[in-house]
């Protein structure tokens, strides 16, 4: 084999990353690694996917077989996934169809465009090495195609799918494919066009079919779980609506007696127990409407206000520092998604406790929007399986059954605005603290 067919091996493969690079940002939504990572990821698929190539073609490699070669790759494009966030469901299953997308498209672009046009014509000899990279390059245009269509499920990127149903269908679908091409290359049999285009075109529709099926349930849940923010966001609007009016009422009841309320404090005037005892009263009606928030901000005073409106009731100590501004760069959802789990875990922890004490503080300042919440609970910690050490620690103040999604929930919420969550707990006292980095039009006067 000479050198000009080895570097035209090398340089297929070369060119081979660029589909597979569309393939993994069409089905990762964020990449976790530095830039030099992605590229020895890429560099150690062309090293390995070149010499198994110049092996194979030059009769010194015993894995030519298919299940060798489908391993490899699934080996390979399985490394390449680790530069992208995502669970090991996820990864497993990308690098799986990623070799099976892979194969289907060099299967088509050797079957159909080399061996039906450049062959008939007697331009390659099939088996040739010539032959194996221009069908190689040929595929490689057919994978950035199927790529590139695949870009339309735009719900493929979301790591919400956690359904063994799911997993399993995939699963059993991509091993039926490997199967049938197991079986077909084995065979030995001169197969006529008709059955080469059959195998091909159903293998295609499996894909499409189970990513199809992936993309559909992702954007159920994520219907699903925007419906269920949109309930939580009307309760909160609605409670703080009433908060709001309670209090105005409260006032104009106060105005509305003003006159002779005065008039009972001048007659107390010479009995001074007497006029304190009555203008505290006094004073105590105006406050029992106050709210425990009033920025401004709705999304946040409407969820502190309506979470914390039976705080006195079950005797619970709050001390809220809150400098909020009316107007924020963050999206309602986001807001009630982190600041209600927080609050509600809180809740939670203290329900446990004789002390029951919750500490909020909230602050923006230079696009930054700091928010910490300390809360003393029983000091039981009780880790969930598959978690971080810092990820278990919340899951203990969830009930049972929702260990772990609260603070999955506020994680994916803190993500989308380059932030960061850290969770501590010392002695009896749990802390959450979360910073967000925003911009915002309006500066605290």
């Amino acid at each position: 084999m000479n050198l000009i067919l080895v570097a035209l091996i090398i340089l297929s493969f070369i060119l081979g990353t660029l589909p597979v690079f569309l393939f993994m940002n069409v089905c990762f939504e964020a990449r976790t690694t530095e830039s030099r990572h992605l590229v020895l990821s890429y560099l150690f698929f062309i090293v390995l996917t070149s010499l198994q190539q110049l092996l194979i073609m030059g009769g010194m490699f015993l894995g030519a077989n298919f299940l060798s070669y489908a391993l490899l790759y699934s080996i390979l494009f399985f490394i390449i996934t680790l530069n992208y966030k995502s669970t090991l469901a996820k990864r497993a299953f990308v690098a799986f169809y990623a070799f099976l997308s892979w194969d289907l498209s060099i299967a088509i672009a050797s079957n159909l465009v080399v061996v039906h046009i450049f062959h008939f014509v007697g331009f390659l000899e099939s088996g040739s090495a010539l032959f194996h990279i221009v069908s190689r390059l040929a595929g490689i245009v057919v994978f950035y195609f199927f790529a590139f269509l695949l870009r339309r499920f735009t719900y493929i990127k979301k790591d919400v799918i956690d359904i063994t149903a799911f997993w399993g269908l995939a699963l059993l679908l991509g091993f039926a494919i490997v199967s049938m091409g197991m079986i077909y290359i084995s065979s030995g049999r001169t197969f006529g066009t008709a059955f080469a285009l059959t195998n091909m075109f159903t293998h295609a529709f499996v894909i499409f079919l189970v990513f199809y099926l992936y993309n559909t349930l992702a954007r159920t849940y994520e219907d699903k779980l925007a419906a269920a923010i949109y309930v939580r966001e009307k309760e909160y609007y609605l409670s703080q609506c009433e908060i709001m009016q309670e209090s105005v009422k409260k006032v104009r009841s106060i105005r509305h007696d003003m006159n002779f309320h005065l008039a009972a404090i001048k007659e107390f005037s010479m009995d001074s127990k007497s006029a304190t005892d009555y203008i505290n009263r006094l004073l105590g009606d105006i406050s029992e409407g106050d709210s425990y928030s009033n920025s401004g901000n709705i999304a946040f005073d409407s969820i502190i206000n309506y979470k914390f409106k039976t705080a006195a009731e079950n005797n619970i100590m709050l001390d809220l520092s809150l400098l909020i501004p009316p107007v924020l760069n963050i999206e309602i959802a986001d807001v009630v998604t982190i600041l209600g789990n927080l609050i509600d875990n809180a809740l939670d922890a203290v329900a446990k406790v004789d002390d029951k004490t919750i500490k909020l503080d909230i602050e923006f300042s230079k696009s930054c929007l700091f928010i910490r919440i300390d809360n003393s609970f029983d000091g039981t910690i009780k880790y969930a399986e598959g978690k971080s050490e810092k990820e278990k620690c919340i899951a203990t103040l969830k009930t049972e059954g929702e260990h772990g999604y609260g603070l999955e929930n506020i994680r994916k919420s803190v993500e989308k605005y380059n932030g960061y969550v850290d969770i501590t707990h010392f002695d009896n006292i749990f802390s959450v603290g979360i910073v967000l980095y925003v911009d915002n039009p309006h500066q605290l006067g």
